[in-house]
């Protein structure tokens, strides 16, 4: 017979050996990451701070390089970041109003639920009865 283990563990934060990570002094960039699901490009904008104006200038600038292409319809997967919000938008609109290569550009957007480890587990029970499972996302 054998007995399963299960472990949990801690540690409180700079505790672990090595040198400390000093994670509140750390130089962090914030990525802007935008994938043409067209072309299967990807484009990234570092910025040192991950707020709603760094956010509404990169997404700008996706929406004219699209709109110079001839793109009269942007759709936006947004992740559940903070900054994604209403505000976000409303500055957007905002810009782009501004600026005449952007007139009749139609932006919408779309959110991906938050992550939450539970629920992107497979659904064994559904997948073993033939039906397709909850969710696709794999686990490690």
């Amino acid at each position: 017979m054998s007995t399963t283990c299960t472990h949990y563990a801690w540690a409180e934060k700079n505790t672990a050996p090595g040198p400390p990570s000093n994670e509140k002094r750390r130089e962090k960039l914030n990525g802007f990451l935008a994938l043409d699901l067209n072309s299967g490009k990807t484009t990234v904008d570092f910025q040192p701070q991950a707020k709603t104006r760094n956010a509404v200038h990169v997404i700008a600038l996706i929406v004219l390089r699209y709109a110079s292409l001839g793109f009269r319809q942007i759709l936006c997967i947004l992740d559940n970041c903070s900054i994604h919000n209403d505000s976000m938008k409303a500055a957007l609109a905002e810009l782009l109003a501004e600026i005449p290569l952007a007139q009749g550009i139609a932006v919408d957007f779309l959110h991906t639920p938050a992550y939450s480890p539970s629920s992107t587990r497979p659904n064994t029970s559904s997948a073993s009865s033939g039906r397709t499972p909850s969710t696709t996302c794999p686990m490690p």
